[in-house]
C-alpha cells in the first residue's frame, strides 16, 4: 500500500478515474451469503433479506458470521457466481460508451492474498462486460484502505455503500454514497454524495464535470 502511494504507481495520466466498489455496489453480496448460508449451513434466510448495517446480527451470532465468511469467502467459485445488480450493469455499461475517455477503477475488500479471489473477480466482471482494457480491480483489506488507493490513482471519484470508504479526507476526491437499508443510520460527512442508485453516481459526476468545465472555460 504505501509503495503504491509513494511511487504513484496506478495513475493513469489526465484521464478521469473513477473508482467504483464492487459489493454491495455492483454484486449482490447479501444474495450470494445468502445462498451459502442456506445450502451448507442448512439455514433458511430469505433470498431478499437485506441485514439491518453492515453486520448479519439479526440471523448470526458474530463469531459464526465471521467463521462462515472466512469459509465463503475461499471457497471456489463464490466470487465469480455472485449476482449482479442490472441496474449497476447497465449503468456503468452507459457511462463507458459515453465516456471512453475515462476509466472505472473497481476497488473493493475483499481477501487480499488470495489469488483465486482475484482472478474470480475478474473473470465475473469480464462476463458481464464490465472489465475492458484500461479498467482494473484493486482489492484492499479494510474500508478505509480504498480512499488511499483513489488518491494513489489519481481518482476524482469513490462511489461506495460503505460511509469508511466515501468520508474522503483528500480534497481532491468526491465520495458518493449509494444508499442502502444496510447504512440508513450511518453517519455521513457533508461533502459526501448521497444517492440511491449507481445510475444516479454517474450521472452526478456528468453533471459535476459539466459544471467545473464551464468554470474553467469563464476564467
Amino acid at each position: 500500500m504505501r509503495a503504491l502511494l509513494r511511487a504513484g504507481a496506478l495513475r493513469m495520466g489526465s484521464r478521469l478515474i473513477v473508482g467504483v466498489d464492487l459489493d454491495g455496489v455492483v454484486f449482490n453480496y447479501a444474495a450470494g451469503f445468502i445462498s451459502m448460508l442456506n445450502a451448507y449451513a442448512g439455514m433458511k434466510i430469505p433470498e431478499d433479506y437485506q441485514p439491518p448495517d453492515f453486520t448479519w446480527s439479526e440471523v448470526l451470532d458474530g463469531a459464526i458470521e465471521n467463521a462462515y465468511r472466512r469459509r465463503f469467502h475461499l471457497t471456489p467459485g463464490f466470487w465469480e457466481k455472485l449476482p449482479i445488480y442490472d441496474d449497476a450493469r447497465g449503468a456503468i455499461l452507459e457511462f463507458m460508451v459515453s465516456h471512453p475517455e475515462s476509466v472505472v477503477m473497481y476497488i473493493s475488500a475483499r481477501p487480499v492474498a488470495n489469488k483465486l479471489v482475484l482472478s474470480e473477480t475478474q473473470r465475473a466482471l469480464r462476463r458481464h462486460g464490465l472489465l475492458p482494457e484500461g479498467s482494473t480491480v484493486v482489492l484492499v483489506r479494510r474500508y478505509e484502505d480504498k480512499k488511499l488507493i483513489a488518491m494513489a490513482s489519481g481518482a476524482k471519484y469513490v462511489i461506495d455503500d460503505a460511509p469508511q470508504a466515501v468520508n474522503v479526507c483528500h480534497p481532491e476526491v468526491r465520495g458518493i454514497l449509494v444508499k442502502k437499508k444496510w447504512n440508513l443510520n450511518s453517519a455521513v460527512s457533508p461533502k459526501v454524495a448521497v444517492v440511491r442508485t449507481l445510475a444516479e453516481a454517474f450521472s452526478f459526476i456528468e453533471d459535476r464535470e459539466k459544471r467545473l468545465h464551464r468554470l474553467q472555460k469563464a476564467v
